[in-house]
């Protein structure tokens, strides 16, 4: 290591007073009578390390949370504040002052089944897995709902992007919002764009951070095409279903 004490004592100065610094006092290996100081990093919310501590964090702020600030606590926090977003346990606001992304405790849920029953396709263009059919789901503010029934497949399926349903979705839930099928959170798949995550897609065809909408997306994605389709029978997912979720 550099003896900061000796080598820059400016650096080490401007490191003690960053509240981003901790400094801890260790014996010093070449002579332990004497005591240096080591420093290290420190994330605004350091006691935040996995989603489930991320989600406590964000539920116990008593106004909201910059998105940017947690950008640090961990590996893999983006990803994680995505999962939230999409699943409707937090709420994100755009701020379109400084172009950040705001985080807001859910608070209370309301859940809304849709009606019908829903089934695992029998062809699916994403790949060819075992086809059971799946019980219909429920949604953050807007879900699928149904029944249950095991109809045999002539074809198997790998991976799973959209259900069949037997009433019409397009009267009850709207691309981009939450909806939970098989006991999974998903959107209801907007992108444009193969092999782009839906918080990646055009700013048009991306879901709304809530797990509803007022109204419909750009109408633009219309004419460029959405990926997966959505219609009277058949409700497309955000990501593929998992191997639990078809058990569902």
């Amino acid at each position: 290591g550099i003896d900061l004490e000796e080598a820059d004592e400016s650096v080490a100065t401007l490191l003690k007073n960053n509240k981003k610094i901790d400094i801890d006092l260790v014996p010093d290996p070449e002579n332990p009578s004497i005591m240096v100081a080591t420093y290290a990093y420190k994330s605004e919310y350091n006691h935040v390390r996995d989603r489930a501590t991320l989600l406590a964090e964000i539920n116990r702020a008593k106004y909201c949370i910059d998105r940017q600030k947690l950008a640090d606590c961990y590996d893999g926090v983006e990803e994680d504040i995505q999962t939230l977003l999409s699943a409707g346990d937090i709420i994100g606001v755009n701020n379109s002052e400084d172009k950040t992304l705001i985080l807001f405790p859910r608070g209370g849920t309301f859940l809304v089944e849709l009606d019908g029953i829903i089934a695992l396709p029998s062809a699916n263009p994403d790949g060819p897995t075992q086809a059971t059919s799946s019980k219909s789901s429920t949604a953050a503010d807007s879900s699928a709902s149904g029944g249950s029934g095991d109809k045999p497949r002539k074809r198997a399926l790998d991976t799973i992007v959209w259900v069949d349903t037997d009433v019409n979705p397009q009267k009850q839930i709207r691309r981009g919002e939450a909806v939970n099928v098989g006991g999974e959170w998903f959107r209801v798949s907007s992108a444009v764009k193969h092999g782009v995550p839906l918080h990646e897609q055009p700013a048009r065809a991306q879901a709304p951070t809530s797990v509803t909408s007022l109204h419909d997306l750009s109408k633009r994605n219309e004419v460029d095409g959405y990926i997966r389709p959505f219609d009277t029978k058949t409700l497309p997912l955000d990501s593929p279903l998992s191997t639990e979720g078809k058990k569902n």
